[in-house]
């Protein structure tokens, strides 16, 4: 024998279906945005400053270079202490990002092919600081020929060699955050088809359990309920020959078809 429920069950189960789709939209909406607000904070504040650290490296690098092909370059002590100092300047400046990229690499937020970038990175800055030290005392002493040939045959060689391993990291990171915000793009795509596709679901269950209520109370009280409860008062009232009619022969206005 089926089971047969009332009226507020009914409605229950009909509204509580509703809400219960509208809460797993909500929770997997909050589970995407986490997973967007803490990809885009892995980027801000991992890969995109890891980045821009060895940016930094690069303007450094290059503007260094320059400077110390005009102290080579120069006429006079004046020209040449200038230059000097904006060498210092841009190692100093260098120095500023190389520590700020040591510190996220201590705190584990690096993968071992960032490690090794790095590594190149260092390596070649160590070799090349001792070229330029030498450089730098042969023109200091006004040796400009053999400050020359140095910067032709060694130097100049090392700094390039300096900018292409930036450059690599610098790539790296570049294509790791384009990873980063793929899976962004993705995620949020596939959650507004998801939205869209939950908001037809809901729309298209309100109205079958709509329809479906309807139905059954129809069936149940055999018309609307205004003139069910009319029916019975002029039944009450004795007016056992009014004219009722309803397709329902089971339900509550065929009993009181029957009754009068």
């Amino acid at each position: 024998m089926p089971v047969q429920l009332t009226i507020a069950q009914r409605l229950s189960l009909g509204f509580g279906l509703i809400l219960s789709l509208m809460l797993l939209i909500t929770l997997i909406g909050m589970q995407r945005v986490a997973f967007i607000d803490q990809t885009l904070t892995h980027v801000s504040e991992g890969n995109a400053l890891k980045q821009r650290y060895a940016i930094n490296f690069r303007g450094s690098v290059h503007d260094r270079a320059i400077s110390i092909r005009d102290a080579v370059l120069a006429q006079d002590d004046s020209a040449l202490n200038h230059h000097l100092a904006d060498i210092q300047r841009l190692d100093a400046f260098y120095q500023d990002s190389a520590r700020a990229m040591d510190k996220l690499f201590a705190e584990g937020a690096a993968s071992g092919q960032e490690q090794r970038l790095l590594a190149a990175i260092q390596d070649i800055e160590r070799s090349t600081l001792v070229v330029t030290e030498q450089l730098i005392s042969l023109r200091r002493q006004g040796d400009l020929a053999a400050s020359q040939a140095l910067l032709i045959n060694q130097v100049a060689a090392a700094y390039s060699e300096w900018l292409k391993r930036i450059n690599a990291f610098i790539d790296h990171e570049e294509e790791l955050i384009s990873q980063d915000l793929g899976s962004v793009r993705e995620v949020a795509g596939g959650f507004a088809l998801l939205i869209l596709l939950a908001t037809a679901a809901a729309v298209l269950l309100s109205v079958v359990v709509g329809v479906v209520i309807i139905r059954q109370l129809k069936s149940l009280l055999g018309a609307e309920p205004s003139q069910v409860a009319e029916a019975i008062h002029r039944l009450a009232r004795g007016e056992l020959g009014q004219r009722i009619e309803t397709r329902y022969a089971d339900s509550v206005m065929g009993a009181v078809r029957d009754m009068a």
